[in-house]
């Protein structure tokens, strides 16, 4: 299948309030929006995977600014307008009077969406331009793991009805006929990471793109800490707790499945392996599943973030959802 550090613990917030899930930029940030600043940071997921927690941590972090709104979901979208996109950012006088040194936001669709990386580079250029460098950071998780995560997330939201095997079964097909399943139905497809990373890869170059692990982000240790500070060019260290990360699901995944799917990452994480030169635990076959520690993590931000919806769609897929409110990525 194809997918088509801790010194300062007070919290430095972005413009204008915590960040928050969903929701669109505010009449006056819109008017304002040539003063604002461009990012030139992305956590481009992956889904399920901590990626809220860590927008909140870096927004905590006193050279850098994340969006008011997490999951901006913009670089997806054909004919996207560098104006309007500017509105979900603070203002660059601000951002200059403050020592900023990045601007950012958090839209886990970006890594699974073959056209997000394509259309990054229109935004890599402006970022360019202005004598800054795009910069973006993607979490992997156990694919086994995160596509359970997945399905439970869209069975809480109502945008699943099937059960996991079926919907296992289905999901070719699914993708192949709706834009809407594309984006809450890829449980497997949004696990073959290699090919996701490539693209980004090729637009940013590999130096310019951070890979971490979903369990060093959970760990937040001062090695992890010094890669985040390093990667960015920080003179601060990074600072503070990473935010509370609590619960998932309590049902368990069923053995079929699990296995099932373990065998449909093999070859995948192979090829992840060679592309990273590196080897996460979980791309080995005798680690059968997450450890019941990890297992039991997802983000409170992230709990509370499921209860946004989000009506930003793939246009293609208005003609499945007409004007019903969609389930938020993460």
């Amino acid at each position: 299948m194809s997918s088509a550090a801790v010194t300062n613990t007070t919290p430095v917030k972005p413009e204008r309030g915590v960040p928050r899930p969903g929701g669109e930029p505010t009449r006056f940030e819109r008017w304002t929006a040539p003063w604002r600043a461009l990012p030139n940071l992305l956590v481009i997921g992956a889904q399920k995977s901590g990626t809220t927690s860590l927008h909140d941590f870096l927004a905590r972090q006193p050279e850098i600014r994340m969006s008011r709104i997490k999951e901006c979901h913009v670089l997806w979208k054909s004919g996207w307008i560098m104006r309007e996109y500017r509105a979900f950012f603070p203002l660059r006088a601000r951002c200059f009077a403050e020592g900023v040194r990045h601007v950012g936001e958090s839209t886990p669709y970006y890594l699974f969406h073959p056209e997000a990386a394509t259309s990054a580079k229109r935004l890599a250029d402006a970022v360019a331009a202005e004598g800054r460098a795009l910069r973006a950071i993607a979490v992997l998780r156990d694919p086994v793991a995160r596509a359970w995560s997945q399905f439970q997330h869209a069975q809480r939201q109502g945008a699943e009805q099937l059960t996991f095997l079926e919907a296992l079964s289905a999901e070719e097909s699914r993708l192949r006929a709706s834009a809407f399943s594309h984006q809450h139905h890829s449980y497997q497809a949004r696990g073959l990471y290699a090919e996701q990373l490539e693209r980004w890869f090729r637009v940013l170059g590999r130096e310019r793109v951070l890979v971490l692990e979903f369990r060093e982000l959970l760990a937040m240790d001062n090695a992890t800490r010094e890669r985040i500070r390093q990667f960015l060019g920080l003179e601060i260290p990074v600072a503070g707790a990473f935010p509370s990360v609590n619960r998932g699901g309590s049902e368990r995944m069923p053995a079929e499945a699990r296995a099932r799917l373990r065998r449909f990452f093999e070859a995948p994480n192979r090829r992840l392996e060679q592309l990273l030169g590196m080897r996460f635990s979980w791309m080995s076959g005798d680690t059968v599943h997450e450890s019941a520690h990890d297992a039991a993590h997802e983000s409170a931000h992230e709990s509370a973030h499921e209860t946004a919806h989000d009506s930003r769609v793939d246009p293609l897929a208005e003609r499945d959802v007409a004007n019903e409110s969609l389930p938020s990525e993460d």
